[in-house]
């Protein structure tokens, strides 16, 4: 598997205004992991709350994600829970993580042609009944 990392600025629809400041924009950094030509993607915010900076987002995809996938090289061999058996260090972003859950199972369900609710789920959730 190949991965692919980039750095975006989000501009917010409509700014975020909390008591000590207002937010405009965002920046977000997008991974994309590639195995025999698809692809699945995933992302992860800055956040200040979170200590989690675009920088440190994208030198972790790159330094520890990416080598990591690169040792693994078929997206279907493992169970639905694609990080675990990463081998990440301890201290990667949660988010960070969030980010290559997300991309390898958009990869997979794009694999298996099924979405990932079913994935992870193996059925459609229920609904209200029908009126």
């Amino acid at each position: 598997m190949r991965s692919t990392v980039r750095t975006v600025s989000l501009d917010l629809a409509t700014p975020l205004r909390i008591s000590r400041s207002v937010m405009t924009r965002r920046d977000a950094v997008w991974v994309s992991i590639e195995h025999e030509g698809v692809t699945g993607h995933g992302e992860v915010v800055a956040s200040t709350h979170l200590a989690t900076t675009a920088r440190r987002a994208r030198r972790d995809l790159m330094e520890h994600v990416a080598p990591a996938l690169a040792r693994h090289p078929d997206p279907l061999s493992g169970p639905v829970d694609p990080g675990a058996d990463l081998a990440l260090p301890p201290d990667v972003p949660a988010g960070v993580l969030a980010a290559v859950d997300a991309a390898l199972l958009d990869l997979r369900g794009k694999i298996e042609g099924r979405p990932v609710h079913r994935l992870l789920s193996g059925s459609d959730p229920a609904g209200p009944p029908p009126s």
